[in-house]
């Protein structure tokens, strides 16, 4: 989750989005406005109960994050704002439809990932060996400086099987396949963070010789979700692993 997280991170700062990452000050700014709207106003009051009743903000669940509690006051303050009230956008039809968007997702990305791994596997193999197998240089090297080459070695492995990974150019050439579908779901950024994921994950277990776990297709099951910055969504799932 950490590798993933840390993935994301450097994505997004290489993209424009349409909506800026909220930063802590806007987090709290946000919340002391709903906290004088709701102490001022019965209307305002109402409509964050309400709006709390019905699942679009979900306390419990964002109670988990950092800074849960203004977080969820900063929400009720979000989704009053001018861009989505312009648009015509109604949040009960989002979070109606977020669940099977996202079991959706889940199920394309995995199947994604069991139909390229033994492709890739026996790609990273073949890379291994024309460079004097780096994962036995990684268990035997005790010399400082054979190490920071043989680190960079690995690096060079990663770079080159990511760049033969290149799912967007896949997914554009094929807009109906696997990698097509995932393109479709989500934004440019998000589709390398899942393909560097992907890559650093299979080098990881391969290298280390641990197994991989394996998602069982049709498992995922979305359990609560819940808004927590317009318009993302933070959500619990769960899934069979093999």
């Amino acid at each position: 989750m950490r590798a993933t997280r840390k993935l994301l991170d450097a994505a997004a700062g290489t993209y424009k989005t349409l909506l800026k990452p909220r930063s802590q000050w806007d987090t709290l700014t946000s919340a002391f406005a709903t906290t004088l709207s709701i102490l001022s106003s019965q209307t305002d009051r109402d409509k964050f109960v309400e709006t709390v009743n019905k699942g679009i903000i979900n306390p419990k669940i964002l109670g988990q994050a950092d800074m849960g509690f203004f977080m969820t006051l900063a929400l009720h303050h979000d989704l009053s704002n001018d861009l989505f009230q312009d648009n015509g956008f109604n949040v009960e039809e989002f979070m109606e439809g977020a669940e099977p968007s996202l079991e959706r997702f889940q199920e394309v990305l995995y199947s994604l990932d069991r139909d390229v791994l033994p492709g890739f596997t026996k790609g990273l193999k073949e890379a291994l060996e024309d460079t004097g197998d780096a994962m036995a240089d990684v268990k035997t090297v005790t010399d400082i400086k054979d190490l920071e080459a043989t680190i960079e070695k690995v690096k060079g492995i990663e770079k080159t099987m990511g760049d033969e990974a290149d799912w967007k150019k896949k997914a554009e050439e094929q807009p109906n396949s696997l990698y097509g579908q995932l393109y479709g779901m989500v934004s440019e950024h998000l589709m390398d963070a899942c393909e560097k994921q992907f890559v650093t994950s299979v080098m990881n277990c391969y290298m280390n010789q641990i197994p991989r776990m394996c998602y069982t297709l049709e498992s995922g099951e979305i359990h609560n979700v819940s808004v927590i910055f317009m318009p993302l969504l933070m959500f619990a799932m769960s899934v069979k692993w093999s």
